[in-house]
């Protein structure tokens, strides 16, 4: 009996799905439909559905805008696309692209080369998520997009995308129909406050840097001083010690002194040092 390994543990930790996970946490950090960046990085795009059209952003309606779009995405109609809700568990999201390209070949009504499909998660929970899978023909798309070009505002800049909107309003976007210039716009926002914020936290460390080069060299220098002021100061403690010495020496003669007052006697004594002592002594 053959035993297979897996290469791909670690601690006894299984890492074949490493990859995966984090593939999917950064699609949904950049591009989930909660998701705080594409909130506040999105650019705004018009979209057009039928005679109406509405500003969006983040995927949302964005009525209040200072800026004209130079985006814009037509909704393909009711009736030309299939929706339908999937619930998947949540563990599996991982696997969500293979999930979603079995259930388009099961439901799709078209011919594979004539299908073009799209789905987003609309909603999560601990155990389920909720997947939204629309489902239309090549032909449907492009003629919506030659109604555009033909009836569409004028003024409008690049190929526009082509959107389903769920029966909640969200939008659902067929890849390769003009939604590359929307991801490129918000990923050059994103990158270029990426770069602020490095540059800020560059600055920042450099500044404490240079604050703790210039810290460290003032310490140095105090050091130094000190040191300085210390061995200067030995020559004073030396010459005070010598003088308490010498004034010791002399509180001692004028002990002596006071009690034997002999003047004329002390002038007189020989100047003998030692003799001196010893009469000091008795």
């Amino acid at each position: 009996m053959t035993r297979t390994t897996n290469n791909w543990s670690l601690f006894g930790l299984d890492l074949t799905g490493a990859g995966r996970h984090l593939s999917l946490g950064f699609k949904q950090l950049l591009y989930d439909y909660s998701s705080p960046l594409l909130k506040k990085f999105d650019a705004p795009i018009r979209v057009f559905q039928g005679d109406a059209s509405t500003l969006f952003r983040a995927d949302r309606p964005f009525e209040k805008s200072s800026e004209q779009p130079n985006l814009c995405a037509v909704v393909l109609p009711s009736q030309a696309v299939l929706l339908k809700t999937i619930s998947l568990p949540s563990k599996s999201e991982d696997l969500i692209d293979s999930a979603m390209a079995m259930e388009i070949a099961l439901s799709s009504p078209f011919a594979e080369s004539e299908t073009r499909a799209t789905w987003r998660v609309v909603s999560r929970s601990k155990a389920v998520i909720d997947v939204v899978l629309a489902i239309t023909a090549r032909q449907f798309i492009e003629g919506a997009l030659t109604r555009f070009d033909a009836d569409g505002p004028t003024g409008e800049s690049g190929q526009p995308e082509v959107w389903a909107l769920s029966s909640d309003g969200i939008p659902l976007v067929f890849e390769g129909f003009g939604n590359e210039a929307r991801k490129r716009a918000y990923h050059q926002l994103l990158g270029k406050t990426v770069a602020v914020i490095m540059t800020a936290w560059i600055a920042v460390m450099l500044s404490l840097w240079v604050l703790a080069g210039v810290t460290k060299i003032r310490a140095e220098r105090l050091d130094a001083e000190l040191v300085a002021v210390r061995s200067q100061s030995e020559v004073p403690a030396q010459q005070r010690e010598q003088l308490q010495l010498e004034r010791a020496r002399l509180d001692v003669v004028e002990a002596a002194i006071a009690e034997r007052p002999h003047y004329r006697y002390w002038l007189t004594i020989s100047p003998h040092p030692h003799r001196m002592w010893f009469i000091l002594i008795r």
